[in-house]
């Protein structure tokens, strides 16, 4: 049985699924791995937290540890944004922890993905960090600052620039296609995404008619955004006005996170692009990306972040639990948590 001491619980929950871990007080990770969705909206903050929560329990026991060595947790969600949806949260995590042996004074800390992702990204400094994943959404900080958020209201209020937004304008230029007489590059995902067959069924009716079920399910226009970014790369000529557009909508959050947080427009603004989508895209969209973000665009220091997201949620486990993470423990992280 694997007593090796102390740990932390760290956990990113997304729209799409979740990444948990558990790692020692040193930074050394002890188990990782990949879960369902657990997205304070999408799910609902009591049952996102229940998601999070079983995940490490499953952890603990595969490590033989009962709730004895657990020093703190924090997690990073989805729509987590207001503080009493991180205190349902917290609430949830603790019910079922608790349940299992977890001591009820263990440091609990729940907080939006964005904040873990910038403070994965920046772990030393300031900067911005811009999520496009199923959502989007920016954080921005400066040097002994208090971070500040853009965007991250979900879809269909927000998302601009995420896969599900991607999914959706694919939607609506395979339309301009049809409603034109002819079959382009987005008619061509929607088939293959969708299944809409050829002829009278795979045109302009079959379109609605799969438009109108996306409309009560989100994760059908996020299904359309791998085969959008394939196309971004195979057919560069014709969906270049799409990725420019994508690129500016995210370099406005950025923008607007920036202007947030204080950063003074002068001065050299890290950024760092992140999350499944944006990752996939970052060297193409470097360019549209400055032209979105105005006059933050000139002084835009385009960087690849230090950690990943749940990387960062380690980060505030361990500060939590009274650690100071000095440079071996941030390469130690760096190394060994996954994307």
């Amino acid at each position: 049985m694997d007593r090796g001491g102390p740990v932390i619980l760290a956990a990113d929950g997304g729209a799409t699924a979740s990444r948990v871990l558990v790692a020692s007080l040193d930074g050394t990770v002890r188990w990782q791995g990949r879960g369902p969705a657990a997205s304070a909206t999408r799910n609902g903050p009591h049952d996102a937290g229940r998601v999070l929560a079983d995940q490490w329990l499953s952890a603990l026991r595969s490590l033989g540890l009962d709730g004895g060595p657990v020093r703190a947790a924090a997690c990073g969600l989805a729509g987590a944004r207001p503080g009493s949806i991180q205190q349902k949260v917290r609430e949830s995590l603790r019910r079922v922890l608790s349940g299992a042996d977890v001591q009820d004074e263990v440091p609990i800390e729940v907080t939006h993905d964005a904040s873990i992702a910038l403070r994965g990204a920046f772990p030393l400094s300031g900067g911005c960090v811009v999520i496009s994943g199923t959502g989007s959404v920016a954080a921005a900080r400066r040097p002994g600052g208090t971070p500040a958020l853009a965007g991250g209201w979900g879809w269909p209020l927000g998302d601009e620039g995420s896969g599900t937004w991607l999914g959706w304008r694919a939607a609506q230029e395979a339309a301009a296609e049809l409603e034109q007489g002819s079959e382009g590059v987005y008619t061509g995902i929607l088939r293959q995404g969708w299944g809409l067959d050829e002829g009278e069924e795979g045109g302009l009716h079959a379109l609605l008619r799969s438009a109108v079920e996306a409309c009560g399910d989100a994760s059908r226009w996020s299904s359309l955004a791998p085969l959008v970014m394939q196309s971004m790369r195979s057919s560069p000529e014709q969906t270049r006005p799409l990725l420019c557009e994508m690129g500016i909508r995210l370099g406005l959050l950025a923008s607007v996170a920036l202007a947030r947080a204080g950063w003074p427009e002068e001065q050299e603004a890290p950024v760092a692009l992140t999350g499944g989508v944006g990752s996939r895209l970052r060297d193409l969209l470097e360019a549209p990306f400055r032209d979105g973000a105005g006059s933050y665009g000139e002084v835009l220091g385009w960087t690849s972040e230090r950690l990943t997201h749940l990387g960062g949620a380690a980060l505030l486990a361990l500060e939590a639990a009274g650690e100071t993470p000095d440079e071996e423990v941030l390469d130690r992280l760096g190394r060994e948590v996954a994307g």
